[in-house]
């Protein structure tokens, strides 16, 4: 059953929707409009559009409202999309640079946080203190005084002294503690025995009579009668605090909170470095050309340059390894291996470009395949650092 708080909120919503597929439309454009479905949440009142005839399902409101129909809008283009794989590897060359990362976008807002669950039960109650010691035994009261001596009486005239008699046998000899399989004897001597705080003198000789129960015993010496009861002693310390209670069950948790709005676009990244050089990919099959004959017939050695000298890293196509200057300044550009140490200037320019281990060694360019016949290309090692004079 829907509360009447929720119909009106239901009804605002279909109301706005009459009210906007109704505007700016006549009664002459009736035929014009489209008919539109949708589904309104009760709690929430958010409106979704579904195909007409379908269901809304539990706690939606289905809704049905008239509206000029959606002309076709050409949105704004997308952003680039990212960079296909590289297709199939053709004929080996320079590996080209990679391209900068696509900026990456902002993240939207998060979502409002969930209600908290209800807080857990309460934990037992800790176990009480150890009781305080018994206070101390009152004072025992005083003495009662005296009675009245009486009068001394006449004494009598000393009798004559009598014979000695026999010695006597003694009543006893030890006190032990009663056993229930030892034989005692009523003597004389007559065994004696100490049961239950009290001290028994047998009259009858037994083996397991238990003293104060049997009559084979007699007491001789009982405990005293129990004492007054003394006065209540001072409260005891406070115990020390009990254990803490196992902690109470977590509450339910609470529902996710809506999505939040996507975030604008970030700024563009910064570009990343650029990464290192691939490997050199296969030599390509060889083409075939009427120049062939004309090429990579390379026949003189190293050159020698003009007495003005060469700018390092250069390139010098010569018909004639005969030059004017008094030592070499140059190798044939055959994509041979130079040592780093003893080439630094030439190795800033050119770097692995060309091949090499960039720790000990480095390549120049190899132009043989390119070099007409009878020629030989060569690169400047030793002449003026480019930009210096």
């Amino acid at each position: 059953m829907k509360t009447s708080s929720q119909v009106t909120a239901v009804g605002t919503v279909i109301a706005s929707l009459l009210l906007a597929g109704c505007s700016g439309a006549g009664a002459d454009t009736q035929s014009q409009l489209a008919q539109y479905s949708g589904c309104v949440a009760v709690g929430t009142q958010e409106l979704t559009l579904v195909a007409q005839g379908e269901d809304c399902g539990a706690g939606l409101v289905p809704v049905v409202w008239s509206g000029e129909a959606a002309t076709e809008v050409t949105g704004e283009p997308g952003a680039r999309g990212l960079t296909g794989a590289p297709g199939p590897a053709g004929a080996a060359g320079e590996a080209g640079r990679a391209g900068s990362p696509g900026a990456t976008g902002s993240p939207g807002t998060a979502g409002s946080p969930g209600v908290a669950g209800a807080p857990g039960k309460t934990g037992s109650q800790g176990v009480a203190g150890t009781p305080g010691a018994d206070g101390v035994d009152g004072v025992d009261g005083a003495d009662g005084a005296d009675g009245v001596d009486g009068a001394d009486g006449v004494d009598g005239a000393d009798g004559v002294d009598g014979a000695d008699g026999a010695d006597g046998v003694a009543a006893w000899t030890a006190v032990s503690a009663w056993n229930a399989v030892t034989p005692y004897t009523a003597g004389p001597p007559s065994s004696v025995v100490t049961h239950g705080g009290s001290a028994y003198v047998a009259a009858q000789s037994n083996v397991g009579a238990e003293p104060g129960v049997s009559t084979a015993w007699i007491a001789v010496a009982s405990v005293g009668a129990k004492g007054e009861k003394g006065e209540k002693g001072d409260k005891g310390e406070k115990g020390d605090l009990g254990e803490q209670g196992a902690p109470g069950e977590n509450g339910e948790a609470g529902l996710n909170g809506l999505m939040g709005e996507q975030g604008e676009q970030g700024e563009p990244g910064v570009p990343g470095a650029q990464g290192p050089m691939g490997p050199q990919g296969p030599a390509g099959p060889a083409g075939v050309s009427t120049l062939d004959q004309y090429f990579g017939q390379s026949t003189f050695g190293i050159p020698r340059y003009e007495p003005d000298g060469c700018t390092t890293g250069t390139l010098v196509l010569n018909a004639t390894s005969v030059g004017g200057g008094p030592s070499p300044m140059g190798v044939l550009a055959d994509g041979r291996l130079l040592a780093i140490s003893t080439n630094q200037a030439l190795y800033s320019l050119l770097g692995t470009r060309f091949g090499g281990d960039g720790q000990h060694t480095f390549a120049v360019p190899d132009m043989r395949a390119i070099t007409p016949k009878g020629m030989s290309w060569s690169i400047c090692t030793l002449g003026f650092y480019p930009g210096i004079q």
